[in-house]
């Protein structure tokens, strides 16, 4: 496992501090949603588009990239014993309007089934508190995420 991420550091990681972070962020927020999709023990085929235009959208990654980058996410996500190794990180680079976002593709990928469990509420609320965003940030964006939902059908 820590070839297969190593490998693709090496392949996307330029010189620059700055894109080492971006590709550390990028792996943070793919485990997160990936906690998400996971969270009520079934992953259907929508939440796993869902997530990855999300990826692309947040990233800029091509189809490739983003196919390696799920499946190194769910390997760190399965050796992972809490959220905090990806929160931190996500919290002490990204910007409370980026983990906005983040948390609306939270929401996005718990309704792209057609229906929000209980259990992947209750984990978007515990990210969201991780992520140090209010209450406030976590109904503003599950309210967005429902009107783009009503307004697409």
């Amino acid at each position: 496992m820590f070839d297969a991420i190593q490998q693709f550091f090496d392949r996307m990681m330029s010189d620059d501090d700055q894109r080492r972070n971006q590709i550390s962020v990028e792996l943070a927020s793919a485990a997160i949603l990936c906690e998400v999709m996971r969270a009520d023990q079934t992953v259907a085929p929508e939440e796993v588009e869902v997530m990855k235009a999300a990826l692309v959208r947040q990233f800029n990654l091509s189809a490739p990239d983003v196919n390696e980058l799920m499946t190194l996410a769910r390997q760190e996500t399965d050796a992972a014993v809490d959220h905090y190794q990806f929160v931190r990180l996500l919290n002490d680079q990204l910007p409370q309007e980026d983990r906005f976002h983040l948390l609306c593709a939270m929401w996005q990928i718990a309704w792209a089934d057609g229906e929000l469990a209980p259990l992947e509420e209750a984990r978007i609320r515990k990210l969201a508190d991780l992520l140090f965003l209010s209450h406030s940030d976590f109904i503003r964006a599950k309210v967005q995420v429902q009107s783009q939902r009503d307004a697409a059908g």
